[in-house]
C-alpha cells in the first residue's frame, strides 16, 4: 500500500500524509495545505523491465493442432488451446502482487509476439483486447496477459485481464459450444516502457490457478485470427527520452532518514510453493504475523492453506485452510514487537513468558471448500479456546457450518 514508505521496489512516499493534507484542505479549511491546489492532478510512476515497440506483427508461437484440411475449410487461421486448469501460479496468487518470469506459464498458453521493437514504446492507461473465440464446453474463462520479452527472453508481466464466459450474456448464462463469440476484455490500468530490442507479447489462457477457481468441464477453446475482431489496443503515449526531465513526484517524498521500522507489527515472509505430480497440482501458502498493541495485547496469527487441482478432472478442486490467532494480555515493558521473545516450537505463535499470570486465548479456524461439476461444498469449524496455560483449556466454544451451493456459471 502507498503508506508503506519502505516498499521495495520504490518509489516510496507517504500516502497517509497525502490523505491528511487533502482532508485538512477540503474538510478543515486549513490554509497550510493550500499548496495542494498547485500540484499536478495525476502523477504516474512509469514502470519498465529490469534489463536492456511499434510494429506489432501477428505471430503465433504455438502451432494449431488442427489438420491442414480443417484449416482449408476456414477463411481465417485458428489456434486451439487445450484446457489445463492447474496452470497460472507464475502470474501470482492474486492480481497485483510481484511476479517472476512468465515463461513456465506461457508454455501452456497461446502466445503471440511482436517483432523486436526498434524504438522505445511507452504505454499509460487501459489495454483493450478483442478476441473471436469459441469453446467446446458450456463454460470457459479467458485470461489475457500483456508481457515484455527482453533480449534474454525473460518474460515480465505488464498487466492482465479476465472474463468469465458466462458474462458475455445478460443475465449471465452458459455458452453455446462451438459458437464464435466476440469477447472484449479491458486489462488492468498499467504503465510500462518497452525498450528497444524487446518484444511485446500477448498470452491467452483459460486458467490462472490459484488466483481463479477453475471451470469444471474438460474442453478446448479456439481463437480465430481475424485481425478485424482479434486484436489488442495499446494506450501508447509519446516516450520520455533521456534528455527530457520527467516531472518530480508532487507527493511528499519520504527521506531515507525518516523511514522508521514498524515497531508494533512484524511478520515472517509469505511462503508460496508449487508442488506438481502427474495427477494434480498443489499451491501452498503460509504466513505468520505479530502485533503488539499499545494496551499491551500481543496478537499472533498463522494462516496456511493448500489449493489443490486435479489433472484428471477439472471439477475436482479443493481449498484447505487453517488459521490460528493467539491473544495474550498484559504484555507490557517491550519497546517494540521484535523485543518480545517467542517460544521455540514449530509455529512460534506464543510469547515465551509466564502465561499462568496472563489472560490468553486462541481462535482456531479450519475451512475446506471443494467442488464437483454440480456443486460447491463448504465445511467450516471455528473454536474459541480460553487457556489457563499452553496445554490445558476450559471447555472450547465451537461453531460448525456445513453447506453446499449449486454451481451457476462458475
Amino acid at each position: 500500500m502507498p503508506e508503506f514508505s519502505t516498499r521495495n521496489p520504490g518509489p516510496g512516499y507517504d500516502g497517509t500524509a497525502e490523505m491528511v493534507r487533502w482532508f485538512n484542505h477540503w474538510l478543515k479549511d486549513n490554509d497550510d495545505s493550500d499548496d495542494i491546489l498547485n500540484e499536478l492532478d495525476i502523477t504516474l510512476f512509469v514502470r519498465t523491465s529490469l534489463t536492456t515497440g511499434r510494429k506489432l506483427v501477428e505471430q503465433a508461437l504455438l502451432e494449431s493442432p488442427m489438420s491442414t484440411a480443417e484449416k482449408e475449410n476456414n477463411d481465417i487461421d485458428i489456434d486451439v488451446l487445450p484446457y489445463r486448469p492447474w496452470i497460472g501460479f507464475e502470474a501470482g496468487s492474486w492480481l497485483g502482487m510481484l511476479t517472476g518470469d512468465q515463461r513456465p506459464y506461457d508454455k501452456d498458453c497461446l502466445v503471440y509476439d511482436s517483432d523486436p521493437t526498434q524504438e522505445t514504446i511507452e504505454i499509460i492507461g487501459f489495454v483493450n483486447v478483442s478476441l473471436q473465440a469459441s469453446t467446446t464446453a458450456h463454460l470457459a474463462h479467458w485470461f489475457v496477459r500483456l508481457e515484455d520479452v527482453d533480449v534474454d527472453d525473460q518474460v515480465s508481466l505488464v498487466t492482465v485481464g479476465a472474463i468469465n464466459g458466462a458474462q458475455l450474456h445478460t443475465p449471465p448464462a452458459y455458452l453455446e459450444p462451438n459458437f464464435r463469440y466476440t469477447i472484449t476484455i479491458r486489462l488492468h490500468f498499467t504503465t510500462w516502457t518497452f525498450l528497444p530490442g524487446h518484444r511485446i507479447r500477448v498470452a491467452i489462457s483459460n486458467a490462472m490457478f490459484a488466483s481463479a477457481w477453475p471451470t469444471p468441464f474438460p474442453m478446448s477453446t479456439s481463437i480465430y485470427l481475424n485481425p478485424s475482431v482479434s486484436f489488442i489496443d495499446l494506450p501508447v503515449v509519446p516516450p520520455i527520452y533521456p534528455s527530457s526531465i520527467p516531472p518530480s513526484f508532487t507527493q511528499q517524498q519520504v527521506a531515507s532518514s525518516d523511514m522508521l521500522p514498524q515497531l508494533f507489527s512484524a511478520s515472517k515472509p509469505k511462503v508460496y510453493q508449487k508442488h506438481e505430480t502427474d495427477i494434480g497440482t498443489t499451491i501452498t501458502f503460509e504466513q505468520v504475523t505479530y502485533e503488539l498493541l499499545p494496551n499491551g495485547c500481543f496478537i499472533s496469527g498463522l494462516l496456511a492453506w493448500d489449493f489443490i487441482c486435479s489433472h484428471l478432472n477439472p471439477a475436482d478442486v479443493r481449498w484447505v485452510t487453517r488459521a490460528r490467532q493467539v491473544y495474550v494480555f498484559d504484555m507490557h515493558g517491550y519497546e517494540s514487537i521484535v523485543d518480545v521473545p517467542l517460544k521455540d516450537d514449530n509455529e512460534r505463535l506464543y510469547p515465551n513468558v509466564d502465561l499462568s499470570t496472563r489472560r490468553h486465548f486462541e481462535l482456531v479456524t479450519d475451512l475446506v471448500k471443494h467442488s464437483d461439476q454440480d456443486y460447491f461444498y463448504v465445511h467450516l469449524k471455528r473454536q474459541f479456546l480460553e487457556k489457563n496455560d499452553t496445554v490445558t483449556c476450559q471447555q472450547a466454544m465451537t461453531f460448525v457450518f456445513n453447506g453446499k451451493h449449486k454451481r451457476n456459471c462458475h
